[in-house]
């Protein structure tokens, strides 16, 4: 989701300028839709290719797997909540919240180039109250939330589009070896950590889950920084690549924003490719 706001800046940060902003409103919110289209499809695919388990290798099991059971007990019902987003495969559950978050990214950019520290302490807000409050898109006809909250995941996604937009503006995120220090111990501490009994706490300390818990629905901030997670990768990402401020870019620098590009561009097809891709695997385990 970090990366997903960086390459929202990359692609369309130069475009929202004051009088281009209604044509780049109108590219983001197509690009929401494609992820929509993008979505149902891969469901129907992934739909197809369980109930292809269950008949042909005599294993109906199947489909009470990742979600698929009240499909089969209630369709009318579940179709529905297919179309509207209420009801979300396992696994098949991340192209609903990007397309959200395209959705408000207007609204973001507006923000976040004008005030980039108060849009991020709003964003920090809403993070904060989402996970205390339980405050998530609905479930439809199941009861619960969305596994992903985009009222959560939105702050991952506006620190890196932040981040973004002040690079490209000619400012300097710069390394600082106190950091890269607390980032090492960090990756090291998390690598012990899991693998220790203080792993799988509800929360700790009595404190809100979304604090102190490990909860991906409203992106607790143990969720957000495990070592499977995008904060953790920055961290090993930061230790590895301590490099200066180059007044120009290198070749180095314009491959990494030409390969985020073709990932804002191309992303929503690796995502649906892969959640089609990844079931027979998951079936023969």
């Amino acid at each position: 989701m970090l990366i997903s706001g960086m390459s929202v800046a990359l692609a369309y940060g130069s475009k929202f300028q004051s009088g281009d902003r209604l044509l780049a409103t109108l590219k983001l919110w197509r690009r929401a839709g494609v992820l929509y289209v993008a979505h149902i499809v891969t469901t129907m695919a992934v739909l197809a290719i369980f109930c292809a388990a269950a008949m042909f290798a005599k294993r109906p099991d199947m489909l009470t797997l990742i979600n698929i059971e009240p499909l089969i007990r209630d369709p009318q019902h579940v179709l529905i909540g297919i179309v509207t987003l209420g009801h979300q495969l396992g696994y098949n559950n991340i192209l609903p919240v990007y397309a959200v978050l395209l959705l408000m990214a207007p609204t973001f950019l507006l923000f976040i180039s004008y005030r980039p520290f108060t849009a991020l302490a709003l964003s920090g807000t809403l993070w904060l109250v989402a996970g205390i409050y339980q405050i998530a898109p609905p479930n439809y006809p199941e009861p619960g939330f969305w596994f992903l909250n985009p009222l959560s995941w939105q702050f991952l996604f506006n620190i890196g589009l932040a981040s973004m937009l002040h690079i490209r503006r000619g400012g300097v995120i710069p390394v600082n070896r106190w950091l890269v220090g607390a980032s090492a111990a960090y990756v090291a501490t998390a690598l012990v950590w899991v693998h220790s009994p203080l792993w799988g706490h509800v929360s700790w300390l009595n404190l809100p889950v979304v604090l102190t818990g490990f909860d991906k629905t409203f992106l607790s901030a143990e969720a957000a920084a495990h070592p499977g997670g995008e904060l953790s990768d920055r961290g090993v990402s930061f230790c590895l690549q301590p490099v200066p401020h180059q007044p120009r870019p290198s070749a180095r620098h314009i491959g990494q924003a030409i390969a985020a590009g073709f990932h804002h561009r191309h992303g929503d097809c690796h995502g649906g490719a892969g959640d089609e891709t990844d079931q027979p695997g998951r079936i023969c385990l």
